[in-house]
């Protein structure tokens, strides 16, 4: 076997698509007349075209809030005598986490948001459940109308 058999250069055909024929100029034709346009007339076609949008934003002001105020304590990083990791006592963060929301949109409606409880940790002291916070700077809601 020679090396021209096995590295022989291998021919594609012509898969090109034929070129476009060129495309002619315009040739006036003075022997054909003259072409004319006609109407109806000056008549005005009106198309009439309306168009009405409108919307409106209602912001939600929160008028007050159910919390629990809560003392989370440090926790250190597990090891062999503490497997959970033990908590620093000295080291603590007081928060409030919000159990419900009241808020009230632009006609009066209000809007209550409940959220759902977190599992209970070692390292978190519940010191006061169902604290409610009213928004100072929204008057109070009657149940039967709208906000004045």
């Amino acid at each position: 076997m020679s090396f021209e058999l096995i590295v022989r250069p291998f021919i594609e055909p012509a898969i090109r698509p034929p070129a476009r024929p060129p495309v002619l100029p315009f040739q006036d034709t003075p022997e054909q007349g003259i072409a004319v346009l006609r109407g109806l007339g000056g008549k005005l076609i009106d198309l009439t075209f309306s168009e009405t949008s409108s919307w409106s934003k209602s912001v939600q002001v929160e008028t007050q809030r159910t919390v629990d105020r809560e003392r989370v304590y440090q926790k250190k990083d597990p090891t062999p005598e503490y497997p959970k990791g033990e908590i620093e006592r000295e080291n603590y963060v007081d928060v409030e986490r919000v159990r419900r929301l009241e808020m009230q949109d632009g006609n009066g409606q209000l809007l209550k948001y409940d959220y759902a409880l977190p599992s209970r940790s070692d390292n978190v002291e519940v010191l006061q459940e169902n604290v409610t916070i009213k928004n100072p700077n929204v008057p109070p809601v009657e149940s039967g109308g709208a906000a004045p």
